[in-house]
Parts: C-alpha cells; sequence; structure tokens
C-alpha cells in the first residue's frame, strides 16, 4: 500500500495527513482512505467504515471540524481515540490517557493493599516494580514531554503504593530502603533514550548560530519534542523542550555515537544511589 503517513502495526492502520485549513486537510484524508479502501478490496479485505474513527488535532476551538465520507458513508468526528493502547485526545494533553491508568490500576492496587499483610517487603516491592509500573510507564516519552499535571498525576500514583508498601514510613525513606527512584526520573531517562534514538538518526547536531546564547553546547533536532527550528530566537526559546533536556546533560553523555553508549552513559546520570 503506497500511501504516505500510512503506519501498519499488526491490523491497525493509521493515516496521517495535514492541511493549512480543515477542509484542505479532510479532502486528502478522504483521498487517503479512499485508497486505502481500495487496496483493501484488491486483497481481499473490507475497511469497516463504522469501526474507522477520525481525529482532528487544532488549536481552533470555535470551529467544528468537518465529517469525513467513504463511499457515502459518513465518518464522524471523534474527541478521543485509542491507538496501540494510548489514547489521544483532540488536545493532546494526555488527561484521557492518565485517566484510563487510574481506572485500570486502582482496582488492581486496592486489592494489593487488602492483601500487604501477608507479603514481607521485598515481595511488596516487587509488586509494584514489575506489575503497576511497566502499566504507568507506558509509552513514557509521551507522558514526560506533556504537561505538568500529567506528570503529577502519575506520581500520585506511585505514592500511593509507596505508603500501602509500607505504611509505617514516609514515601521518602521508602524510597531510600528499596531504592525506588522517583517515577518522574524514570520518565525524564526513557524520554531521553527515545530522544536520542529519534534523533541521531536525523540530524546530529544544529548549527550553533541558530540556538538562543545560553544553549551553547551540542543540541539534537528531533520530532520526539514536538518543536520546530526557527531563526527567530524568541520563537525556539518557547519549543525547545526536548533540546534544552538534552543539553541538561554531561558533555560525555550528549557526544555519544550510538544507543547502545548513550543508555549505558545516561542510565548512571539518572538512577544514582539513593542515600
Amino acid at each position: 500500500m503506497n500511501i504516505k503517513d500510512c503506519y501498519l502495526f499488526a491490523d491497525d492502520c493509521l493515516l496521517l495527513t495535514s492541511g493549512a485549513t480543515q477542509y484542505q486537510a479532510k479532502l486528502d484524508m478522504e483521498r487517503k482512505i479512499s485508497l486505502a479502501s481500495d487496496w483493501y478490496t484488491k486483497n481481499q479485505l473490507i475497511l469497516n467504515a463504522t469501526k474507522t474513527d477520525v481525529m482532528t488535532i487544532t488549536n481552533h476551538k470555535s470551529d467544528s471540524p468537518p465529517d469525513l465520507h467513504l463511499h457515502n458513508h459518513v465518518i464522524k468526528q471523534s474527541k478521543k481515540i485509542k491507538y496501540l493502547g494510548v489514547i489521544l485526545d483532540h488536545r493532546l494533553n494526555m488527561n484521557a490517557h492518565v485517566k484510563k491508568i487510574k481506572q485500570k490500576l486502582y482496582p488492581v492496587i486496592n486489592c494489593f493493599s487488602r492483601q500487604r499483610r501477608f507479603l514481607n517487603l521485598g515481595l511488596a516491592a516487587k509488586w509494584y516494580t514489575g506489575l503497576i509500573r511497566p502499566v504507568i510507564e507506558y509509552c513514557a516519552p509521551v507522558l514526560y514531554g506533556s504537561n505538568n499535571e500529567v506528570r503529577e498525576n502519575l506520581l500520585k500514583i506511585e505514592n500511593r503504593c509507596l505508603k500501602i508498601i509500607n505504611i509505617h514510613k514516609s514515601k521518602d525513606l521508602t524510597r531510600r530502603q528499596l531504592q525506588i527512584h522517583n517515577l518522574v526520573t524514570r520518565l525524564h531517562y526513557l524520554y531521553m533514550l527515545s530522544y536520542f534514538k529519534t534523533t541521531n538518526s536525523l540530524v546530529p547536531i544544529i548549527d550553533k548560530n541558530l540556538l538562543p546564547e545560553k544553549l551553547n553546547s551540542i543540541t539534537r533536532l528531533g520530532t520526539s519534542s514536538g518543536f520546530r527550528l526557527s531563526k527567530d530566537r524568541a520563537k525556539f526559546s518557547l519549543c525547545n523542550f526536548g533540546a534544552k533536556a538534552f543539553n541538561d546533560l554531561p558533555e560525555h553523555i550528549r557526544t555519544c555515537k550510538n544507543l547502545k553508549a548513550f543508555k549505558s552513559a545516561v542510565k548512571p546520570h539518572f538512577f544514582k544511589p539513593i542515600v
């Protein structure tokens, strides 16, 4: 299927498009859906329009995005969609995904709270690090790149688990005793791995003349951070979240040539023993 901006994973098919106006984006998306439908038909498959979702991501609050049409069937706009286990809404603030995480984890956490007295401290810690934390960290690069409210809500889930693990001590003492690092730190670590992996294969170094004066070290340009390079320093300073996070790393980490070396160098930087 030769369609630009088409992403396939197992039985999931994602089509992306953009336009100067919502109407232009609608026309281009209808063209892509039609091409995909033709490919399905030629390969004896069916594109079910009733199970197809479309979501328009825009900053315009007043305009209602136009519905799409496929073979006389209307594909209505959705406020949020689920893709590969991640819930995305039309504002990309990740609040819907965090809400789903809470709905999924709180029954498990409440059940564990009732059974906690039958487990020793070590098993209780493994319950969190092996069962709960991986669910929270799923799509970590996107979560860390989101707003502070998202990260704070995720941290509240971790703090609740730490209180259950060792009810007689504060969460800080529990972290120190069991060497459980702050969840936001782990999200930051996973974000940087993703950022390096993406940018290292695209553009290794940005011309320093295009950067604000205080960002004077090697900086990478990538898509995972969502920023756009601009010669206008003021505009760049508002969009350089990923670049600034990378610049905050020590020089021996920034200059790593491949992901394996970067991972080995950056892990001790984030996960020093808690004392």
